[in-house]
């Protein structure tokens, strides 16, 4: 790659799986013309907007992002000003089949194969790249006059708020010639669970745990050790998937953990000249897009329910389809309206209004709660349902470890916590037992509620608060005057006072929701037979406190836990640490061998590895 090196873990990964020994590496060196760089921070991202409004009403450029509904907003915003500039997007969506393609003389050009002479056809004003187009793609046009070739782009504006830095930069260089580049960064981007270890042994670790302790609670551990006549050939590349995933799991979660000074210090370090500014924001711009948003939801939620179903659109059709990679973007919404229908039994998704606010609006965030919310409401159910999708996974003979079902665990622990005790339609507040309740065993199992569901929960955090934010992830969100929703707040109050508000869940808030949920209900009903949630289905949780020496918080399911008592390894420092208190994730650790230290020491609970 002309912008990047192929990182050592690649090289690794094919050593491993071809058993060469060696490895002969050709590197091209070229001296990249040097650029001017405006390198936009700040939490709020509508300022670099409304200056990017601006610069389409001057100048032709090329904006490319790590969000392809970034792109999918920049298009339909600029299309909203009287600009009248010709814009041409290209992600997942729009390069389907020949949409890409155009015909110069006897010649079909696909922007792919001849990205220069594509674009001095089409003359595009503003061209959008999505991560698709992140390699493989070299950019040169020019925009020919009498005396001089000047660049066919005047600049590149890049809008990175998703993946991680090697991405980022790999897409600045698309286009080649050294134009002015615009670029917006986060502070840090949102990492994903095995990201947040940062790093590479305690993603490993995580993968064989939870593959042991996942097949066990499933009832499938024989499948996990099944011999084969070529095992070591196939646990050699297994072991080789694992150990890469791991290595890019660390890289990312570093990258994204500083994604502004990341992209900073490279383009520094590769002679660029680089401004910064703060981003600011722009309400005008904020509203434009959150007005360009909903208008997406709306279009894609009548799309959707105008899709037809015959009967040759059955289940293993939908599967089919979604696995292809030749599969049409519309074959593609109609395999989603297929499975739906079956997650959902009697609700056929042919109402706009009921397919924007089930599945579009918040990209999807009602159907997700509700399907959450049944499961923990019947755990056989969920079991079972994730139990047939690793039976799947494990008879293969390379099994990949890492894509272990989670929605059974993700269940089970929001069921163990208690916030199902909240639904029942009465009131809770910070005195409430029941809110009490929550907080302290979501504290006890914060370090797997952060790991499986991305919640931070703090002792500093009030029962409320906590309670709230676990019951956002069945969707549930609290009333406002312009949002409505199913948490009801019973007393106004001020700001001030807010901690001592009372608050009820009214799922009946939304016949929408009511109505996916008891399809839902009923769905997982049909085959399992249901529960009682404070049953133990054959799964074990010690609840550990200060005074308790117990280890596993989750026994079978989660792998081993940490507790009071604990002998662990601390990142990389010498020597073996003892957990003398626990604080939510956060230990209060003793040197016990190696450089012996009496003084104590605090760390997240992701940072310990049992020893």
């Amino acid at each position: 790659m002309a912008e990047d090196e192929v990182p050592d873990r690649c090289i690794n990964f094919t050593r491993s799986i071809s058993l060469a020994q060696d490895a002969s590496i050709i590197k091209h060196r070229r001296k990249q013309q040097p650029w001017d760089v405006t390198l936009y921070g700040g939490p709020q991202s509508s300022g670099f907007r409304a200056r990017l409004i601006d610069a389409v009403g001057r100048e032709r450029l090329l904006f490319v992002t790590s969000s392809q509904r970034e792109g999918k907003r920049l298009e339909r915003a600029i299309a909203k000003t009287p600009a009248g500039k010709k814009v041409v997007r290209i992600d997942s969506e729009t390069n389907e089949g020949n949409n890409l393609v155009i015909q110069v003389g006897d010649r079909r050009i696909s922007i792919f194969d001849d990205p220069d002479t594509w674009i001095s056809e089409v003359q595009p004003d503003v061209l959008i790249l999505s991560p698709s187009a992140k390699s493989g793609l070299s950019i040169t046009a020019t925009e020919t006059l009498m005396d001089q070739i000047p660049p066919y782009f005047k600049s590149v504006w890049g809008y990175f708020p998703a993946l991680g830095g090697d991405t980022h930069w790999q897409m600045l260089a698309r286009y080649r010639l050294p134009v002015p580049r615009h670029i917006y960064v986060p502070p840090f981007i949102q990492s994903n669970s095995d990201e947040a270890l940062m790093s590479a042994r305690r993603a490993r670790q995580r993968y064989q745990s939870d593959a042991k302790g996942l097949s066990a609670a499933l009832e499938l551990s024989e499948m996990l050790e099944a011999d084969s006549e070529e095992q070591e050939r196939y646990t050699r590349i297994q072991t080789a998937v694992l150990d890469y995933r791991a290595e890019q799991a660390e890289v990312q979660g570093a990258m994204k953990a500083i994604a502004y000074d990341y992209l900073l210090r490279r383009l520094e370090r590769a002679g660029h000249h680089v401004i910064e500014e703060k981003a600011g924001v722009s309400k005008v711009t904020s509203e434009l897009w959150k007005q360009v948003q909903d208008e997406i939801w709306a279009e894609d939620a009548e799309e959707f329910a105008a899709i037809n179903l015959e009967d040759i659109h059955t289940e293993e059709w939908a599967q089919r389809t979604l696995n292809s990679n030749d599969s049409t973007r519309v074959n593609r919404v109609r395999a989603h309206k297929v499975l739906y229908r079956l997650e959902f039994p009697g609700v056929i998704f042919d109402d706009a209004s009921e397919c924007y606010e089930a599945l579009m609006l918040d990209y999807g965030a009602m159907r997700r709660g509700v399907r959450l919310q049944s499961k923990c409401q019947n755990l056989e159910a969920a079991r079972s349902l994730d139990r047939e999708k690793a039976s799947k996974l494990l008879e293969k003979d390379i099994k990949a470890l890492h894509r272990m079902p989670q929605d059974f665990v993700k269940a089970f622990l929001l069921s163990k916590v208690g916030i199902l005790d909240l639904l029942d339609g009465s009131e809770y507040h910070n005195q409430d037992p029941r809110a009490i309740s929550v907080k302290e065993r979501a504290l006890e199992l914060s370090n797997e509620i952060y790991y499986r569901l991305r919640l931070n929960i703090k002792s500093t955090q009030t029962p409320v608060e906590i309670c709230n934010k676990l019951l956002r992830k069945f969707g549930l969100e609290i009333n406002k005057p312009d949002r409505p929703g199913a948490i009801q707040a019973s007393q106004p109050g001020s700001r001030d006072d807010r901690g001592d508000r009372h608050y009820r869940v009214d799922l009946d808030y939304s016949p929408v929701r009511k109505r996916l949920l008891e399809a839902s209900q009923r769905k997982l009903s049909e085959s399992v037979h249901t529960i009682c949630i404070d049953q133990n289905p054959n799964i074990q949780i010690v609840c550990t406190d200060s005074q308790d020496t117990q280890e596993p918080l989750l026994d079978k399911v989660l792998g081993p836990g940490l507790a009071v008592g604990s002998v662990v390894r601390w990142g990389t420092s010498i020597g073996d640490w003892h957990i003398t208190a626990l604080d939510g994730a956060i230990a209060t650790i003793h040197q016990v061998r190696g450089w012996a230290s009496a003084t104590p020491f605090t760390a997240n609970i992701q940072e310990l590895t049992a020893v």
